[in-house]
């Protein structure tokens, strides 16, 4: 039986920004709903509706100012069963929190803008995923003597069912 734990903290990431948007003259309101679609409350979020300068769709400023966060805790158990066969369980809960959200640049394809503050942004990860589970067996079949020693000595068989939530 193995439990760990992992921090992790990543800093200058690529993030950018729209430097062709104006301020924001407009909020659009969302309503959120529960399970059962019922209203729980609203949300507000600028609405952009002018550019600074016609000629261009969107003026990119690409910096390395986005930073994040990844802690998990993980857990494992190992045991080895009779005639070859071993069994294996792993599970992790885990939390990525960043402040790229639409500022982040993957690769070189922008994804969204931003008013340029990104500290605005910070919250969970795109990339977050809470909970894996994952069951593994292998089977190493040993025959002592005969025709089939040569055929299924040093074969592994092995499977896994994994569980992502």
């Amino acid at each position: 039986l193995t439990v760990g734990y992992t921090r992790s903290q990543g800093y200058k990431l690529w993030t950018m920004n729209d430097q062709n948007l104006t301020p924001s003259t407009k909020n659009e309101t969302y309503t959120i709903d529960n399970a059962s679609g019922q209203s729980v409350g609203t949300w507000v979020t600028p609405y952009y509706t002018a550019k600074e300068d016609g000629n261009y769709s969107h003026i990119y400023n690409v910096q390395n100012n986005g930073s994040i966060w990844y802690n998990a805790i993980t857990g494992q158990y190992r045991i080895q069963l009779a005639h070859g066969l071993g069994v294996s369980a792993a599970y992790t809960w885990s939390h990525t929190i960043d402040n790229l959200g639409p500022a982040s640049a993957v690769g070189f394809a922008m994804q969204g803008s931003t008013d340029g503050n990104i500290l605005n942004d910070k919250g969970r990860s795109a990339l977050d995923q809470r909970q894996r589970g994952v069951i593994r067996w292998t089977w190493a079949p040993k025959v002592d003597a005969g025709p089939m020693a040569g055929l299924v000595n040093g074969w592994i068989f092995s499977g896994d069912r994994k569980s992502v939530v």
